[in-house]
C-alpha cells in the first residue's frame, strides 16, 4: 500500500501501532497473492480483496485529524479480518 501516515504525532499510540501493522500486512498479503495468481480460488481471491479495499479504507479513516474510537475499531476489525482470511487461503502467518 502506497500511503503515508499525514497525522502521525496527532494519532494515539495504539492507533499508530495498528496503522503501520495494518500497511505492512496490505504489503505482505499483496505479494503472496500476486505470487500464488491464479492457484487462489476466485472466490477467495474476492474475499481476499474485498478485506484489502476494507483495511485500505479503514487506515485513511484512522489517519484524521482527530479520530474517533470507532475508527480505531473499525480499524482493529479490518485488521484482523484480512489477517483471518489470509492465514486460510494464503497460509500468510
Amino acid at each position: 500500500m502506497d500511503y503515508t501516515v499525514k497525522n502521525a504525532e496527532k494519532l494515539p499510540v495504539e492507533t499508530r501501532v495498528l496503522i503501520v501493522q495494518a500497511m505492512d500486512l496490505l504489503d505482505r498479503v499483496e505479494e503472496k497473492m500476486k505470487k500464488k495468481g491464479m492457484d487462489v480460488d476466485m472466490t477467495c481471491r474476492f474475499q481476499l480483496k474485498s478485506d484489502i479495499r476494507a483495511l485500505e479504507k479503514a487506515v485513511m479513516k484512522a489517519d484524521q485529524k482527530a479520530p474517533a474510537a470507532r475508527e480505531a475499531g473499525a480499524l482493529r476489525e479490518a485488521f484482523l479480518r484480512l489477517k483471518t482470511s489470509a492465514a486460510g487461503i494464503l497460509g500468510l502467518q
